[in-house]
């Protein structure tokens, strides 16, 4: 007696139902996929909408008559940064038009060093700028600003760039690490500021006073500093390779073992400058005040000294004053 052969009809009802069973899973596994997708992106659609929401009253709430609406806006700005990278530049570029426009009006620049006491959204404003321009830890002092009448705008390793900021006061500001690169900075005060290891590539900075300041470090590849008022500045190190320099005032600066390369200092004032171990190979002299200036070890090959102005406390490199130079003592 043979075995009972399965109809070929219940082979195939079998098989279509399991097919079915895996149809129904795939789909289901699908629904649930396309389900999460979706609620993410109403999530994050929702999120995106709640920011922009914190961030259009933050900017509101700016305007108001009250200092503590005021600074609680500044400090939800800053919260609002931290908790999206997105709006960090976003919050930095409305801050320091904010604190530039609410410094003391009663000066011929907007001073960001000497606010006065009873400013307290001015100072929140600072701390927040200082503290979402900070790339690292470092030490809590380094992240506050000084109390007092007298507060420093301290905006150690600030990202900068693009930022229009002409004829403001930035005198006694930490600007150290800073990136200024492609900003504006033409008749900008910046006398007494720490300026060591600034970025300032591409940067204007015409008509600029930076006496006194330190800037030993400062990168700032072909810069317009024209008519730049640097007089006694610590420029020691600094890179300002075809830099524009005409007519600068850089009487005892310090730009010993700068790189000047291609710069253009005609008709500068370096009276009584240090330029020891300067390397000027290629730069432009001609008409440049050089009486009291200390160029030993300095590179000047390819120079042009045409007219230079020098006196017998003028040092040359070794072994004396070049050949080429055209000098008018």
């Amino acid at each position: 007696m043979g075995t009972a052969r399965t109809p070929t009809s219940e082979h195939l009802r079998n098989w279509l139902i399991a097919t079915a069973a895996v149809a129904t899973v795939a789909v289901s596994l699908w629904t649930g996929y396309s389900t999460a997708a979706l609620t993410r992106e109403q999530a994050e659609r929702t999120r995106q909408t709640a920011v922009a929401e914190r961030f259009s009253r933050s900017v509101e709430q700016l305007a108001s008559p009250s200092i503590d609406v005021r600074l609680g806006s500044i400090f939800a700005m800053e919260q609002l940064a931290r908790d999206d990278r997105s709006y960090r530049r976003l919050v930095i570029e409305i801050l320091v038009p904010y604190v530039f426009a609410h410094t003391d009006v009663h000066t011929s620049k907007p001073n960001l060093a000497g606010l006065h006491d009873g400013t307290p959204d001015m100072a929140g404003a600072l701390t927040v700028l200082g503290r979402l321009g900070l790339d690292g830890p470092t030490p809590d002092s380094a992240r506050q600003i000084d109390g007092g009448a007298g507060i420093r705008l301290r905006l150690r390793g600030l990202d900068l760039d693009r930022l229009d900021m002409r004829d403001l006061s930035l005198r006694s500001a930490t600007l150290a690490g800073a990136n200024l690169s492609r900003s504006w900075l033409s008749g900008v005060d910046l006398q007494e500021a720490d300026l060591r290891d600034v970025l300032a590539s591409n940067v204007t900075m015409s008509s600029a006073d930076l006496r006194r300041s330190r800037a030993n470090g400062l990168s700032a590849p072909e810069a317009k500093l024209a008519f730049v008022d640097a007089s006694g500045a610590d420029l020691n190190n600094a890179a300002l390779l075809q830099a524009d320099l005409t007519f600068a005032k850089l009487r005892g600066t310090d730009l010993s073992w700068s790189v000047l390369n291609g710069a253009s200092l005609e008709n500068a004032d370096l009276t009584d400058a240090d330029l020891r171990h300067a390397s000027l190979f290629d730069t432009n002299l001609a008409g440049a005040n050089l009486r009291g200036a200390d160029l030993r070890q300095a590179h000047l090959d390819g120079a042009n000294l045409t007219d230079v102005v020098c006196d017998a406390r003028t040092r040359w490199p070794a072994p004396g004053r070049p050949a080429s130079t055209d000098c008018h003592e």
